[in-house]
């Protein structure tokens, strides 16, 4: 789960994959690194508690950070 944003004891997420066919946005990392080439499929928004998240193992661009809210923005464009 790529962690968007936090409300309260909320996170604001997107899924990810590492099934190299599925469209999404490709992960460019700043910090660490997935054991895949992974990809976020950012139509796949979710909530969920803070307490569910075991731990922070990654941290995207601000390049993929800025091309994820892009495709995310076009999603609820009319």
């Amino acid at each position: 789960m790529i962690v968007l944003a936090e409300k309260g004891e909320d996170l604001i997420g997107c899924a990810i994959t590492s099934n190299p066919e599925s469209e999404g946005v490709p992960i460019i990392y700043e910090q660490g690194s997935l054991p895949f080439p992974s990809k976020i499929k950012y139509w796949q928004i979710h909530t969920f508690l803070k307490s569910f998240a075991t731990r922070k193992v990654a941290r995207i661009s601000n390049k993929c950070h800025d091309e994820l809210l892009k495709k995310i923005n076009h999603l609820f464009q009319r």
